[in-house]
């Protein structure tokens, strides 16, 4: 990587985190997925120095099956905003009514949030819930880094199709939503990147090292959110695929203090799934899942019908919302700003087939063959466990696909290629410079839009409407 190369990667995690701190800013209190849940966790870990269970009320159960992972982490994040500013969150404070309006007219707020909640008018609580944010967007900013060595890994020779898709994980304004809301998303998928990442490496050069932290990355993601299971079975797939790592393992005679450290770490899900199991008879906790799942179907919220009617008429259709709208309680999709911005989806679905097609995989096959596989693998493992039966969660809301960060931004960084090399067999001239930069702005520009029309349109603008 050149200084140029260098200089463009920080100039696009500059940008990031300038646009989370924006989304973070203007998005009100628990507009969010689950944000308010998320953070009930957390003051009941801060607070009460203990993990949520069925004392908690009906969430309880649903709080219970989450891992402490991120929780732990976020708790250590807002002592240190304590220790900074003295300030705290009054729970008191923050928004808990239900707004009747929604989703009438163009109010999307679904709860209903107090004057205090303007940028000018912001509180003690209302500074510390926001600080809780950026802990999350900060961790993005990591994962952004790893996944530039990842591709770089699975694309050695072809920097342009590394940069054009770390911009697209970086800049899709469904990602940079809900990678800086409170919520356990965006550490599992960082552990998730990392121990792809350190699979990878293990394959290339089959070493102790990079094989304990693929398991640490992989124990750690497990004990953050459950859907990051599918990793374990492509770390014994590793094993098999890499015999010589388990001949270096087993040439070890003696357990060092690290190693103690990282097996009391690797037993953690093996405590998570025993809880589960003595609670809910089920390792995976999915009956409060399925509690849940109920209750969202009764309000109208989740999806009805066959798997198959989900995954080949819904679902390419919320994959090509998911990466223009943010994750509120509606997708910011209706309008005529936003809904002309639908063309980048199908700009990238188009140079897929092209890829395909007319190029007959050429850009494919110059990506090296062990960790394309890999994430390739990694995908389909992640897919198969939702089918876990009785796991109606099943059906997968496309923000789910984040999980896959690497493999959805080296398609589209693949995709987008594919045109521009279709366009310079007809202007061969223009530099690699233009779609760099060129993809940056209009994903800079994709941002914008969504904040005016959607965050601000249909979510800021309702903050002090009703009530006070």
């Amino acid at each position: 990587m050149d200084a140029s190369d260098r200089r463009f990667f920080v100039i696009l995690y500059v940008t990031y985190f300038i646009v989370a701190l924006l989304f973070n800013a203007f998005t009100p209190i628990g507009e969010s997925p689950d944000e308010l849940t998320h953070y009930r966790y957390v003051r009941i870990l801060s607070e009460e120095r203990r993990l949520p269970g069925l004392r908690d009320g009906p969430w309880g159960p649903w709080l219970r099956q989450w891992g402490p992972v991120y929780y732990v982490g976020q708790t250590f994040w807002a002592h240190l905003w304590t220790l900074m500013k003295g300030c705290e969150i009054r729970p008191d404070q923050l928004p808990s009514r239900p707004n009747p309006r929604f989703p009438k007219g163009g109010d999307y707020t679904f709860l209903i949030h107090s004057a205090s909640e303007h940028l000018s008018n912001w509180g003690c609580t209302e500074f510390s819930f926001h600080f809780l944010r950026l802990f999350s967007a900060i961790l993005t900013v990591l994962g952004i880094a790893v996944t530039v060595r990842l591709l770089g890994e699975v694309l050695p020779s072809s920097d342009l199709t590394v940069k054009l898709a770390a911009t697209f994980m970086a800049l899709v304004p469904g990602h940079v939503f809900i990678s800086t809301m409170v919520n356990n998303d965006a550490l599992v998928n960082v552990l998730i990147i990392f121990s792809m990442y350190y699979m990878v490496r293990a394959f290339r050069n089959p070493d102790i090292g990079n094989f304990v932290r693929a398991l640490v990355a992989v124990a750690l993601g497990v004990a953050t959110k459950l859907s990051a299971i599918f990793l374990f079975p492509l770390l014994v797939l590793l094993l098999f695929l890499r015999r010589d790592i388990l001949q270096k393992i087993a040439t070890v005679r003696f357990i060092t203090a690290r190693a103690w450290v990282v097996l009391a770490i690797v037993a953690v899900p093996g405590v998570l799934f025993v809880r589960n199991y003595l609670e809910w008879g089920d390792p995976f906790a999915i009956s409060p899942l399925e509690a849940v799942s109920e209750m969202l179907k009764k309000a109208g919220a989740h999806p009805e019908g066959s798997i198959m009617h989900f995954y080949f008429r819904e679902f390419p259709v919320e994959m090509v919302r998911m990466l223009l709208v943010s994750y509120g309680p509606i997708n910011f999709s209706n309008g005529p700003a936003l809904a002309r911005l639908k063309v980048y989806g199908l700009a990238i679905a188009t140079g897929v087939v092209v890829s395909f097609v007319w190029q007959r995989g050429l850009l494919w096959r110059s990506a090296a063959p062990a960790p394309l596989l890999f994430l390739i693998l990694g995908f389909g493992l992640f897919f198969a466990t939702y089918f876990y039966p009785g796991y109606r969660y099943r059906m997968l809301h496309a923000r789910y696909f984040f999980h896959q960060l690497p493999l959805v931004s080296l398609i589209a960084g693949i995709g987008i290629t594919a045109l521009w090399q279709q366009v310079k067999r007809v202007m061969p001239r223009l530099p690699d410079r233009v779609i760099v930069y060129g993809h940056y702005g209009f994903l800079v520009l994709m941002n914008a839009l969504v904040l005016t029309f959607g965050i601000i349109d249909h979510l800021y603008r309702y903050i002090g409407v009703m009530g006070s």
